[in-house]
């Protein structure tokens, strides 16, 4: 069977997710293989060093940097607070004092009297990873973290910006302004998009972790990540296009699965890479058993393009329509740009035929092992 390789998107009701959790420095990784783990659950700690924060002691006091022995009142190993005296100068008869203070707490870490200067190094940092999804333990790495296996839904997006959240999915436009406030974090599903009516109340609201969009214009995207825009939030929500940039609805399978899953605590992340090694956002509902009776398995690789397989066009005239690849012609052929690519021959509704370069397909994966 002729084959290619195009990027896929994943949108089940009920499959695997292998999510990596890993520290960006070695640390302890708590769990054994094959514990079960909370999405809140901390599978690994470490601690990254302090800032290194240099006093230039024998400059503020005037001094020659080879006299900063004479005047040190700490030691290398002493803790020190904010405002902490470091360096004194006295004057003559003891009428005037220079002092040097430290402008952060930590540890003395050297004093130099080639420099002048003093090093103080602020309190190591406690760096923690949690699972984010429910699920076990597959795979240690290391001292680098784990790789969580999760059961659940799962529906990957075309488009996020901002990192990792968890909350309840509602519907907002069944979703009251009271709710919004509640001091619950809500992952808010916006099918038919936002309208000027959604934008001034919902950047009055608090407790909003995430917004799931079929479409927004780059202008609105702006506003949504902007934290001066809002009134309550720390951070600005995460946000999630699912089928692409303007005025679009939610294709109807994503729609489907979330008002199937109304209620439910998802997780969420927008973090998005669009170069080599794709990274998709993407939301994961945890379901121990699956939704329809039995856990449907893929019949292809995800990202495997062969003839039957579901696509969606992603360049215009039919920008974002659905069809299946009926031909995988061989060779080259010449498109409009005057360009000779590889090219699938999709079959649209109602019965329409289209030509289409493979660069400009995405497989529609309903399910991945």
């Amino acid at each position: 069977m002729k084959r290619g390789f195009t990027p896929s998107l994943v949108v089940s009701p009920h499959t695997h997710l292998r999510l990596p959790r890993r520290l960006p420095l070695p640390g302890q990784v708590l769990p054994e293989k094959g514990e079960s783990v909370t999405a809140d659950q901390v599978v690994a700690r470490a601690a990254r060093p302090g800032r290194l924060s240099i006093v230039h002691a024998t400059s503020r006091l005037g001094l020659d940097p080879a006299d900063l022995d004479k005047v040190l009142r700490v030691q290398v190993g002493d803790s020190v607070e904010e405002g902490d005296l470091l360096a004194e100068v006295v004057g003559l008869w003891g009428l005037f004092r220079g002092q040097c203070k430290s402008p952060v707490t930590g540890q003395i870490e050297y004093a130099s009297n080639t420099t002048g200067h003093v090093g103080i190094r602020t309190p190591p940092e406690s760096i923690e990873v949690r699972a984010f999804i429910d699920g076990v333990i597959q795979e240690r790495l290391g001292k680098e973290g784990v790789i969580v296996q999760g059961l659940g839904a799962l529906i990957q997006g075309i488009y996020g910006l901002g990192g990792e959240r968890r909350g309840i999915l509602c519907l907002a436009d069944k979703t009251s302004l009271e709710e919004w406030h509640e001091e619950k974090e809500r992952i808010l599903v916006f099918p038919k998009g936002l309208d000027d009516r959604d934008l001034p109340r919902l950047l009055g609201a608090t407790h909003v972790a995430a917004l799931l969009v079929a479409g927004l214009c780059s202008a609105t995207l702006k506003i949504l990540r902007d934290p001066k825009q809002w009134a309550h939030a720390v951070f600005p929500p995460t946000v999630i296009l699912t089928d692409g940039f303007g005025e679009l609805h939610m294709d109807h399978r994503i729609l489907r699965i979330l008002e199937d899953l109304m209620g439910h605590i998802a997780s969420v992340d927008g973090t998005t890479q669009i170069r080599a090694g794709v990274v998709r956002p993407q939301v994961f509902v945890s379901r121990p058993t699956p939704a329809q009776g039995n856990e449907r398995v893929p019949s292809r690789p995800a990202g495997s393009l062969s003839v039957g397989c579901k696509v969606r066009i992603l360049a215009p005239p039919d920008f974002a329509v659905q069809g299946t690849v009926v031909e995988l012609p061989e060779e080259p052929r010449l498109i409009e740009t005057g360009s000779f690519v590889r090219v699938a021959t999709v079959k649209l509704d109602p019965n329409r035929i289209r030509v289409v370069p493979r660069a400009n397909l995405e497989v529609l994966a309903d399910a991945s092992g």
